[in-house]
């Protein structure tokens, strides 16, 4: 016992330092050599915008637009905006550096979360046969060394610890929901061997209403095994995570109902058989209709193209289909309260599915945006996913490829060997428990579904490898937009759990037991040297660090602009370059010119971006709201008069007339004009 703690402390510092000291370069590096630091790229400047304008309104006592606008957030959710507006608040001042901060809090939170769960796993063999698990407490905290190595060596995480994109927060919530899944279904595998022990006691066998009593009380004895705070957990990290992006809560949602469905195929097509005898019927088949159809165009969405799927008629149709679907299922479930689902999917869905389809379905907006961006293409976007995992990241390395390809090849290795012994190697710990206690085909099926068993002897471990990669192939299947960094949420859990297969592979080898804990952990003994190899040498290359490049030059154009407006100017802005058929050279600094000029006016004055939802109208008791319109165009030069034209006719529809102040034309082909606002005669 004394030796496991000493091992531990030294875990716990040896990964604390390498995390920090790693930070600690990166920061000192970003601060140092970043000229673009005032810029937090695309996403990251209009949630910034949002959080700015929001804490700027309040302070002149208008509060519920903001309110209107977290609660509406069609396109990202507000949980990185709220975090904003506290920085905001607390700051007193716009700091995009401070913006990225919540990043790095989360990077050491997912590394807490992975040391503790690593630790959790030696917690949990301490109840099991100790000759068997001696060594498991090493292999782990090895395996959490070599996992956050990794993590630290992979080449582009510096440039989301220091941005305001949504990369490492989704990884801190998705490896929390990982977590906290994973402890759900421990526990009700470990109620379902006490009911299955108590029911051989007592031999009951009765049936009630096409159901076994006994299946009844097991459903009920797992439930209430799963403690409360458990849920509770479960519930807020995924909260967490579909409100820092909502296709999380798709992938993630998705993955755990493919979860529910391969722990117990034949119980999982009872109770859908089950379901569609009880409620769809008669007019019921409507909605079971639009399902259909709905489901159909989402899953050929990325494949039929944005021309088809991203029109407002067939997002309407989508949208109406599945809030009466969902209305119409909800109510089955209210009223009949059937007790035929497995405890799993019961727990999944009343904690994860139903409040994220919930919020997801609260807005029309929210929803159409979803589906748009399942069809958006973007250069090097449309690829196979797993390939593009394995040449960018999971090759990088020996390590790497030794988790990943190693843990998949001790699965197999493992498999053959449970294949050949199987009755004789029963799992000593929960964590291992090969669901064998009900193999049975389910009673209720058809004769051709009659090969489903009613449970499978798939190990948690390997649910949970299951899980991770069904988020890769929903992410492949399901959009059009295959970048890498989109799953970087998964690679923690991925990795750790791939590890996890070297355990497996010593507890199915032949021989003693100390010889199948000495192999796994012969095996990992030597990773996280390999691992930390990387992490030794100090990188000075700050491409790794800077997301917003090294090039100043790109967005100098949008500090020019905002430069020559007066610090106290309050004025709505008038974007052309938020058009996507504008220039390429402005459209890459379209959000930058908002938040500059943001920076710009704070404190003394006030620019708001012009929006025919928020500003319908300019004017309010016969006089304009902002003093002016500053309108940055490229309409610039010889095509001026149709700058004016474009600014005149919106001014008009805005119920005000315009009266030029001034014009700066910028060298690289911007131009910017402040016009005084006027009531209309």
């Amino acid at each position: 016992m004394m030796l496991r703690s000493v091992f531990w402390a030294a875990v716990f510092c040896i990964g604390g330092f390498a995390l920090w000291t790693q930070f600690a370069n990166w920061n000192e590096l970003f601060l140092a050599t970043c000229p673009n630091k005032d810029s937090l790229v695309w996403d990251g400047n209009m949630r910034f915008v949002q959080a700015i304008d929001i804490v700027d309104d309040a302070r002149r006592g208008v509060i519920l637009p903001g309110i209107s606008s977290i609660l509406a957030s069609p396109t990202w959710p507000p949980l990185r905006t709220l975090f904003s507006i506290v920085l905001l608040v607390w700051n007193g001042s716009p700091d995009p550096v401070l913006d990225g901060r919540p990043s790095a809090f989360f990077l050491f939170a997912t590394a807490a979360l992975l040391f503790a769960f690593a630790f959790f796993f030696r917690k949990q063999s301490e109840g099991a046969d100790q000759s068997r698990e001696a060594l498991r407490p090493y292999f782990n905290g090895l395996l959490a060394l070599t996992v956050l190595f990794l993590l630290l060596g992979i080449v582009d995480l510096p440039q989301f610890v220091f941005s305001s994109m949504l990369e490492i927060q989704g990884m801190f919530f998705f490896t929390w929901n990982t977590w906290a899944a994973f402890s759900i279904l421990r526990h009700i595998d470990a109620g379902a061997r006490i009911e299955k022990n108590a029911r051989n006691v007592s031999g009951d066998w009765g049936v009630s209403g096409g159901r076994s009593r006994s299946d009844a009380s097991a459903s009920a004895l797992s439930a209430a095994s799963v403690p409360m705070l458990l849920l509770w957990s479960f519930a807020l990290s995924g909260a967490g995570l579909y409100l820092t992006k909502y296709p999380f809560g798709i992938l993630t949602g998705m993955a755990l109902l493919l979860v529910c469905i391969v722990r117990s195929p034949g119980g999982f097509a009872s109770a859908v058989i089950r379901v569609l005898k009880e409620r769809y019927t008669g007019w019921h088949l409507i909605p079971l209709g639009l399902l259909a159809a709905a489901a159909l165009i989402i899953v050929l969405g990325p494949y039929l193209g944005s021309a088809v799927v991203n029109t407002k008629g067939v997002k309407r149709f989508l949208y109406l289909a599945i809030v009466i679907v969902f209305i119409d299922f909800n109510h089955y479930l209210y009223r009949c309260r059937p007790d035929f689902f497995s405890t799993e999917l019961r727990l999944f869905y009343l904690y994860f599915l139903l409040p994220f389809v919930f919020i997801l379905l609260s807005h029309p907006d929210r929803f159409g945006s979803l589906v748009q961006a399942q069809t958006d293409r973007v250069p090097g976007g449309s690829r196979f996913y797993p390939v593009a995992l394995f040449q960018e990241y999971f090759l990088a390395s020996d390590a790497l490829a030794a988790i990943v390809l190693g843990g998949l090849a001790s699965a197999l290795v493992a498999f053959a060997f449970a294949l050949k012994s199987r009755s004789r190697h029963e799992p000593a710990s929960s964590s291992e428990g090969m669901l064998r206690y009900t193999d049975e085909p389910a009673a209720e099926l058809p004769s051709f579904l009659r090969f489903l068993p009613e449970r499978t002897s798939l190990s948690l471990e390997g649910q949970m490898i299951l899980f991770v990669w069904a988020n890769i192939f929903v992410m492949q299947f399901m959009t059009s937009n295959h970048q890498a960094r989109y799953l970087f949420q998964i690679f923690p859990v991925f990795l750790f759990f791939h590890g996890m297969l070297f355990w497996q592979l010593g507890r199915s080898l032949p021989g003693s037991s100390l010889l199948r804990q000495t192999v796994p952990l012969l095996m990992i003994l030597p990773l996280p040297l390999l691992a930390a190899r990387p992490l030794l040498a100090v990188s000075s290359d700050s491409r790794n660090v800077c997301f917003a490049t090294t090039d100043p030059a790109p967005i100098d154009a949008a500090r020019r602009i905002a430069a020559h407006v007066p610090e106290n100017t309050d004025a709505i802005l008038l974007n052309d370059f938020h058009d996507t058929a504008s220039p390429v050279f402005g459209r890459r600094q379209a959000t930058e010119i908002d938040l500059f000029l943001r920076y710009r006016t704070y404190g003394g004055g006030r620019i708001r971006t012009d929006s025919k939802y928020r500003y319908p109208t300019w004017i309010e008791d016969n006089r304009p709201i902002f003093n002016e319109l500053v309108h940055v165009t490229y309409l610039c030069g010889e095509k001026a008069g149709q700058g004016r034209d474009r600014a005149t006719e919106r001014a008009l529809k805005a119920g005000v007339r315009i009266e030029p102040v001034d014009t700066y034309n910028d060298p690289d082909g911007l131009c910017m004009t402040r016009y005084r606002l006027l009531p209309s005669r």
